[in-house]
């Protein structure tokens, strides 16, 4: 979030000095509960004032177990009657 959000990097569009200061302390603490509280805090900045607006969205992101039997398609359609399990 940090490259494309804060003020000092050359990715950022936006200058916001509550942004830059919590992407500076979520980034900067080492007590995970924190940070997750801080980059909640950063989601709820962006979300609430627009920063980001997704274009685009992958659809082509697989995930199976081994026992499953699966072959993607160049379309990136997914078939459940093409899709098998091989396990016990």
């Amino acid at each position: 979030m940090y490259p494309i959000l804060h003020s000092s990097s050359g990715w950022a569009n936006v200058e916001d000095e509550e942004l830059d200061t919590t992407l500076d302390a979520a980034r900067s603490t080492i007590d995970s509960d924190e940070r997750l509280e801080l980059y909640r805090q950063v989601s709820e900045i962006v979300a609430s004032k627009n920063y980001v607006i997704p274009l685009y969205q992958a659809s082509v992101i697989y995930g199976t177990a081994q026992e499953v039997e699966f072959t993607p398609l160049a379309n990136e359609n997914i078939f459940l009657n093409r899709i098998g399990w091989s396990g016990e």
